[in-house]
This record gives C-alpha cells, sequence and structure tokens, in this order.
C-alpha cells in the first residue's frame, strides 16, 4: 500500500491552494460544489459524486480551521510563524459561516428549482412572486449548513477524528431540519445513500438520519487520508496502518451496508407474495389549471369518473380476489364529499357489494363562517355511498395549505398565497384506517409522507397510502423525487406501499421498495394489481438508534486507533533520533 501521506501530491497542492483563496472564491466553490451534490440525489442517483462533495467540504473547513495551527500529526500545536500563503481576512467563525451558507445555497437553489413551477399555474396572480420564492426558500434552509459548518469551529482537531466532527455536526442539522418549523427533511444527506435498492436495504437498520452519520462517514473518509507528510516517521510501515484508517472505515461501512442489502434482496424473491385484495388504481392526469380553476372542476371531477367506468366496463377482476379497491388520488373529488350524498351514491353506483372506492377530497365541519373548518381529506366509500373511514392530512404544506403567522403575513399581503381565505385546518397525525374486507391502512396525502416520524409504528396495519397530486410542478425533477422518497417509507416498515397522484409518479412497492408497478407523471393512465404482502418487519426505532450508536463508537474507536498508531510512529522516530 503506498504511503497514505504521500501518495496523493496532486491533492495535497490542491489544498494547499484551497488555503490561499480569498473568502469570495471559497463561496463560489462552496455553491458549486453543493449544486454538485444535488447531483447524487433523485433523480440522477450519481451518488459518487459524493465523494468529492465531501473531500472539498472536509478541506474547506480544514483551509478556515487551520488558518493558525501548524499541520502536524502530533495533534493541534500553535504555528511557529504566520501562514503567508492564507490570504482570507474574514475572522474564522465568519468565513465558516458564509461558506456554509454558500454550499447550502448551492444545493437548495438546484435541489428545489421546481418549487417556481407551481407559481405559473396561475401565472397571472403568482407569477411575479415566482423569483422570490425560488431564492428565499434555499437562502433559508442554507441556514443549516451554515450553523454546521460553523460549530466545527468549536472542535475540529489536526486528526482523523475530524471527520466525526463533520459526521455529528451534518447529521444534527439534518435531523433539526426534519424537525423544527413543523421539519422539512427534503433529500437530506443521507438520501444520497438510498439508491440503488441494495443501498436503500440500509434503511432497516438505522433510520433516515442515521443515513446521514453513514455517508458522511463513508464519503468524507478518503479525504480524511490526505494529509501532508512529516519527515522520516511518515515512512513506517505502522504510521501507513494508522493514516489509512478512515478509508478503511469507508470501504468497510459501504462495503457491509452493500452486502447487508445484496443478501436482504436475495430473498425478495420468495418473499413476493400477495393479498386477494385487488387495486385499481385511477391516474386522471387533469392538468393544474382545469383543478384550481372553478368552472372547471366539473369536467375535472368527470374526467376521474368516466375513466373509472370505463376501465371497469372493460376489465375482469383479477383471480383469486375478494375485494377490490378503487382508489382516486389527492382532491380527485374537488367538492367537500361529506355534505354531498348524492354525488357519493353516484359516483359508487359502479362498485360492487365488496368493493370500496377510496379518494380524496375535501371536508367542511361547522355550520357558522367562524367554526367552520376545511380539511384536505381522504374518504373511504362503500357501494352505498356511505362513508366508512376518514382521515384528515395531518401535516400541512406551509404557504400552499396555510400560512404561517397569518397576522403578520396577511399585513404584508400574502393572504393570496393560500387557496383559500384562511387555509386548510388540519387533522390527528396519521394513524392506521380500517377497512371491512382488507388489511388496514397508514394514510399519506401528499408530501407528509416524506417524514419517516409517522411511520414509526404500523403494527396494526398492512399497508401504506400516499395520495398526492404533483400536477403544481410539471415535468420537473420535483415529482420524482417525491416519489423516491415516498417510496423509503416501505423499506423502512417491510410494508408495501400504494402510491397515486393525479399528475405525477404513481407505484406500488412491496416492503424491500422494489416497484411492482408504476405510472409515468403527466399521463393518464390505470395499474390493477393484487396488493403485496407483509414481509419480515425491519428493526424498531429503537433499536435503529442503538443501531447507529454502535456503529459511531466502532468509527472513534478506529479513528482514534487510526491517530494513536500514527502518533506512535512519530514519537518512536523522535526517540530514536
Amino acid at each position: 500500500m503506498p504511503n497514505a501521506l504521500t501518495a496523493m501530491p496532486r491533492l495535497l497542492a490542491f489544498r494547499a491552494k484551497l488555503r490561499a483563496l480569498p473568502l469570495s472564491q471559497h463561496c463560489l466553490l462552496a455553491a458549486i460544489n453543493g449544486a454538485v451534490m444535488s447531483l447524487a440525489m433523485a433523480p440522477l442517483f450519481i451518488w459518487p459524486l459524493m465523494f468529492a462533495v465531501m473531500a472539498l467540504m472536509l478541506w474547506q473547513i480544514d483551509a478556515i480551521n487551520f488558518t493558525d495551527r501548524q499541520q502536524s500529526d502530533e495533534g493541534e500545536k500553535p504555528a511557529s510563524a504566520p501562514d503567508k500563503a492564507y490570504s482570507l481576512k474574514a475572522s474564522p467563525l465568519k468565513a465558516l459561516t458564509l461558506i456554509g451558507w454558500s454550499f447550502g445555497f448551492g444545493y437548495f437553489l438546484v435541489t428545489l428549482y421546481w418549487i417556481g413551477a407551481s407559481f405559473l399555474v396561475e401565472a397571472e396572480k403568482f407569477a411575479l412572486l415566482m423569483p422570490l420564492a425560488v431564492l428565499v426558500l434555499p437562502a433559508l434552509l442554507a441556514l443549516f449548513y451554515a450553523a454546521a459548518f460553523l460549530l466545527t469551529r468549536f472542535y475540529w482537531p489536526n486528526t482523523q477524528q475530524r471527520i466525526f466532527t463533520l459526521t455529528i455536526t451534518l447529521f444534527a442539522v439534518d435531523w433539526l431540519r426534519g424537525h423544527i418549523f413543523t421539519g422539512f427533511p427534503w433529500q437530506l444527506i443521507g438520501h444520497s445513500l438510498t439508491a440503488p435498492p441494495t443501498l436503500m436495504q440500509s434503511l432497516t437498520l438505522v433510520n433516515l438520519y442515521g443515513l446521514t452519520a453513514f455517508a458522511v462517514l463513508i464519503f468524507a473518509g478518503p479525504a480524511a487520508c490526505v494529509r501532508e507528510p512529516q519527515g522520516a516517521a511518515s515512512k513506517t510501515t505502522v504510521q501507513r496502518i494508522g493514516a489509512w484508517a478512515p478509508l478503511l472505515l469507508s470501504l468497510s461501512l459501504l462495503a457491509g451496508l452493500w452486502g447487508y442489502g445484496a443478501l436482504r434482496l436475495s430473498a425478495s424473491a420468495a418473499n413476493q407474495t400477495t393479498t386477494d385484495v385487488e387495486l385499481l388504481l385511477i391516474q386522471p392526469g387533469v392538468s393544474q389549471q382545469d383543478k384550481v380553476r372553478p368552472e372547471r372542476r366539473i369536467a375535472a371531477t368527470k374526467k376521474v369518473i368516466d375513466l373509472t367506468n370505463s376501465t371497469l366496463a372493460k376489465r375482469e377482476r383479477l383471480k383469486g380476489t375478494k375485494t377490490r379497491l378503487v382508489i382516486w388520488p389527492e382532491t380527485a373529488i374537488l367538492y367537500a364529499l361529506n355534505r354531498t350524498k348524492a354525488l357519493r351514491q353516484d359516483i359508487t353506483k359502479m362498485l360492487q357489494p365488496r368493493d370500496s372506492l377510496i379518494t380524496g377530497a375535501y371536508k367542511v365541519t361547522g355550520e357558522s363562517p367562524e367554526k367552520m373548518r376545511v380539511t384536505n381529506s381522504l374518504f373511504v366509500l362503500n357501494n352505498q355511498g356511505d362513508i366508512t373511514g376518514s382521515y384528515d392530512k395531518h401535516h400541512l404544506v406551509p404557504f400552499g395549505e396555510y400560512l404561517p403567522w397569518p397576522e403578520l403575513l396577511n399585513s404584508i399581503g400574502l393572504e393570496a398565497l393560500v387557496r383559500m381565505r384562511g387555509g386548510f385546518s388540519y387533522g390527528p397525525a396519521p394513524a392506521p384506517v380500517k377497512l371491512g374486507n382488507a388489511p388496514a391502512f397508514i394514510p399519506f396525502i401528499c408530501y407528509e409522507i416524506i417524514f419517516p416520524r409517522y411511520v414509526a409504528d404500523t403494527k396494526n396495519a398492512g399497508w401504506l397510502l400516499n395520495l398526492s397530486n404533483d400536477g403544481w410542478f410539471g415535468k420537473t425533477a420535483g415529482p420524482h423525487q417525491h416519489a423516491h422518497m415516498a417510496r423509503l417509507r416501505s423499506v423502512e416498515t417491510g410494508l408495501p406501499l400504494v402510491r397515486l397522484a393525479n399528475n405525477g409518479i404513481s407505484a406500488i412497492y412491496d416492503g424491500y421498495g422494489l416497484i411492482t408497478a408504476i405510472l409515468n407523471s403527466d399521463q393518464p393512465g390505470v395499474m390493477q394489481v393484487k396488493l403485496p404482502a407483509v414481509i419480515a418487519k425491519p428493526l424498531t426505532e429503537t433499536m435503529k438508534w442503538a443501531m447507529l450508536m454502535l456503529v459511531l463508537i466502532i468509527s472513534v474507536i478506529i479513528l482514534t486507533a487510526g491517530n494513536l498508531l500514527t502518533s506512535q510512529a512519530i514519537l518512536s522516530s523522535k526517540t530514536r533520533g
């Protein structure tokens, strides 16, 4: 094995150049690096790019945190003379904050550009706000990475353990992003380890936030091996072994996750069983303009009804099934379904006695305007039009379904961003909805499926159902990202996931996250399949956190041992001298 301290002269030269960059160039480089990280996520999944992304991130933090330190394998030591090559004029705290923010802004700007498409649905009202939204949200989310970079200043040793510091800080801000201010765990660093399906199986061992920690250990490990040579001691065999410890940790963890995933998927063929429940999923492909304009709502509702009727007339029931579930997407019915019994009876007359219709629609409760509540809901109807089950969306979209801080934002004219005055009301957290002739399911409407915390307890459910409407975002990366993050819930729980979008990506995934059936976005279509059966459920949430702690402890031991071996080699050389 080549000497870890001298085998990469070009990388060492690059690290040295980073120290000489002014702050503006550091920020530009960080923004580009953040944009590159978006390519490692859905829909492209070029996850090997993460090795380069984490290397540059690590070395930029090195360049700032070691400005007043001497690079030494002995640990942190005050420099005997100022670093004349260093041209940064800002304080390290300011520099780290700005570089971290720039990285986050570049990442979220490229990752979330598709949000702007929703402002063009009603362009005459909202087009002028699109640039503001496309820039402001990435700017705010970038503060999380600014905090992560800033925190490294308080403990960034000139040893291999600094990648553990990076692991903890990035894990902490990803967890915080998933929870603070209602949470937004969209495209976390851990998502880079969720494709292909082999790596996706890691979610049965640790949760998504734990996968962020794994990702940093894996992708930052090789970069931590690039360090300046330290004289004759760098040629000892002991120091060679110690210096490669981060790389060995990285490759071992990646190989372990890959091997585990391959082993788990090898058993998937034997576990591809189905239930006696037939699923008939109707993707109407109604344009978002037709859904938001009141004069077009009748035609939009009629389209999904006609597509269902024609499908039922042409297709026979699948053999061996006892129950059929006809499923429509989010807000397929653009009216208050709980208050229109005649409409319920009309749309369910095509059903047979053991059939049910599951559809998204509005729900209105309360008689007076002051007490009226409108919810984005899901209804289960029998063939008589009776409501046998329902669910009111719990996790609403800020600015899309409700207005945060309404008194303040109303005063500056932002009420128009909400689709109805006052916005939607929210319901209780997702819980199993019982069906008379089929297993109970846990419902999720739109983007609340991206939150891992809502699937922590699934013992009373046989499948997951996600009704969505990604028609707001057209043919952009948004629907692909949304579908992939929804897919992960099936792996985490071992339950099949049925996902149906009005205009997006509709698919059925088994408990391994493998695709059983799929419909692409922006086209009407039908899927008719049997509901996949439950497979062996993964570790509990408590056991997943325990697994994360175990891996982190082992990582600290490996990194500490590697550093001690390196330090002992230097000490022995000095003693002999």
